[in-house]
């Protein structure tokens, strides 16, 4: 092919409204895409900023949290555990005798040291007892 040919068949090409309207739409396309990734690298580092004061939040919060206001189960079991009955002005104590008759045709034993027996039913299951303080 003789030079000035290429030249003809290169203006030829180029000059196609076809091929100005593709670079057009081409150039639109990779605009709108890196105008799409730079907003979402903005949203991205604002979100990124406006988490760091909120974590900060949270952990000052969390770090200031009285002890007393968080408590285990095992606190609650042993809180319970040192509640201790104490007989007061309006309890009246009854003697092992008087305890008896309240439950008359029921085959009963106090089992324990004076001031921590148990009462226990002995026609009832074997787990199933009433402390007496």
């Amino acid at each position: 092919m003789k030079p000035h040919n290429r030249e003809n068949l290169a203006i030829t090409v180029l000059a196609d409204d076809g091929l100005a309207e593709f670079r057009k739409a081409s150039l639109q396309y990779g605009l709108a895409t890196m105008r799409r990734r730079r907003k979402q690298i903005f949203l991205g580092r604002a979100l990124l900023l406006g988490l760091v004061p909120l974590l900060a939040a949270v952990g000052i919060v969390l770090t200031h949290v009285p002890k007393s206001a968080v408590t285990t189960s095992s606190q609650i079991s042993n809180q319970v555990q040192e509640q201790r009955w104490e007989p007061s002005a309006q309890t009246k104590v009854i003697s092992d005798e008087e305890l008896f008759a309240l439950f008359p045709n029921r085959p009963m034993a106090l089992i324990g040291k004076p001031g921590q027996q148990q009462v226990v039913f002995l026609d009832q299951a074997r787990n199933q007892t009433t402390e007496l303080h």
